[in-house]
């Protein structure tokens, strides 16, 4: 990857020994994400790693913590895109609001990754139910001070950026819930069903038999019959003979128990 910090920082010192004057840009965006606002307040406020946003315009987005404990404002984060580094400063987060503000801050490592001045740079993030559909708003709220004439490409690229956050957000909460969904799935599938009835041994629904069943009842086992001591799979006319024997014989000792109750 070509490194154009040089290129960048020449510019800047040039406009900034020419005096330039700045103006103020307000790039803003929000639209609504398909997941629920909880799951993507969760998310977001995690604002020390921000893990689901990977990349910026090709470029890879990397999130560290420098300073400060994690979630609390006051902490300052170094943000890489790509070959360029930014410093920012957490200022305000409120869980009740579901909000957080941070700041871009001095910083002798910062190297400023676009072809114009950024100066002043600090963004409002909030989200907002909605109730109908368990849906959420989100909005970003930016301000900057940049050349007049850089302004409406900083204001673009910025609520560009702003965007891709948002597709990255919901596409990650999305991510995270199926592949826990799926873990679940798989943990139930492997549980027998006897542990699943109170008894660890199998012998809560198949008897003292030794028989045991996956959950859902689409594959039974049995570890007395194979020849190699192993556990086999049961046919699902087997499965039917186990279930129909320990039926009868539920019965035949209901029924004796009545005759000697009976009797007595």
């Amino acid at each position: 990857m070509t490194d154009h910090s040089g290129i960048y920082n020449a510019l800047l010192q040039q406009k900034t020994s020419q005096n330039a004057p700045l103006t103020l840009v307000k790039p803003r965006a929000s639209c609504v994400l398909q997941i629920p606002v909880n799951e993507a307040w969760e998310t977001l406020r995690d604002w020390t790693k921000m893990a689901w946003l990977p990349s910026l315009d090709d470029r890879e987005f990397i999130v560290t913590l420098v300073a400060g404990g994690e979630g609390s404002v006051g902490a300052i984060r170094m943000v890489a895109i790509g070959e360029q580094r930014m410093y920012e400063r957490l200022v305000a987060l409120d869980d009740d609001q579901q909000s957080l503000k941070w700041q871009l801050i001095s910083h002798p490592d910062s190297v400023n990754p676009f072809l114009a001045s950024l100066v002043n740079y600090s963004c409002t993030a909030r989200v907002h139910p909605i109730t109908v559909g368990n849906e959420t708003l989100i909005d970003w709220q930016g301000e900057l001070l940049t050349e007049m004439q850089h302004a409406q490409g900083m204001k673009s690229t910025f609520e560009r950026w702003y965007i891709t956050a948002f597709q990255s957000l919901q596409k990650y909460v999305i991510s995270q819930k199926t592949s826990q969904q799926a873990q679940q799935q798989r943990q139930m599938g492997s549980t027998p069903m006897g542990t699943l009835c109170g008894s660890p041994t199998g012998s809560g629904m198949f008897g003292s038999g030794g028989q045991s069943a996956q959950l859902g009842g689409q594959q039974l086992y049995t570890n007395s019959n194979g020849s190699d001591g192993k556990m086999r799979s049961l046919t699902s006319q087997e499965a039917f003979n186990v279930l129909q024997g320990n039926l009868q014989q539920e019965q035949q000792q209901n029924a004796s128990a009545g005759s000697l109750h009976h009797s007595g």
